[in-house]
């Protein structure tokens, strides 16, 4: 039973080192957003995307052993949850196993808050872009002196829209 124990603490170990990766990663993306960096962008994202990978095989493993040590400690699957298996653990592993509860779901936390700020830093700069976009392009019911593919709508001639080209 200590051997399962053992090998679940050191994937949430390993999975919780990924989670404060990608929580730096997340933050760096906050950065080249700013900056319009789109190379560094591209290269954040494979990076933020390779980490999220590892999370999810991580959590695979995770899942796979927990459900092992619950049948060891006859717990019920629905209960084979980190909490319910820290709790049946001896000491110091139950100790150990809620240490490393606690410190993924402040991770998770982290990488939430971090996402949902990115997500309103492109929404405020889709917003702005927007209505630059809209001082250029002014309103389709107004009359245009030319068209959105550049040709030069009908204007009425000496209307004061247009230099003439015979000047």
């Amino acid at each position: 039973m200590e051997g399962l124990i053992n090998d679940l603490f050191g994937i949430l170990n390993r999975q919780a080192d990924c989670y404060e990766e990608l929580v730096e990663t997340i933050r760096a993306e906050r950065t080249f957003l700013t900056r319009l960096a789109s190379d560094e962008l591209e290269k954040n994202n494979d990076s933020k995307n390779r980490l999220i990978e590892d999370i999810r095989r991580f959590d695979a493993e995770r899942q796979k052993m927990a459900l092992e040590l619950a049948e060891v400690l006859e717990l019920p699957s629905e209960s084979a949850n980190l909490s319910g298996i820290a709790a049946l653990c001896p000491p110091p592993w139950n100790q150990r196993l809620n240490q490393v509860r606690i410190r993924l779901h402040h991770l998770t936390q982290a990488v939430l808050s971090a996402n949902e700020q990115n997500r309103r830093l492109v929404e405020h700069s889709r917003r702005h872009f927007k209505r630059f976009l809209l001082t250029l392009i002014p309103n389709h019911d107004e009359t245009e002196t030319y068209r959105s593919s550049g040709i030069i709508r009908n204007v009425q001639p000496n209307s004061g829209r247009l230099v003439s080209r015979n000047a």
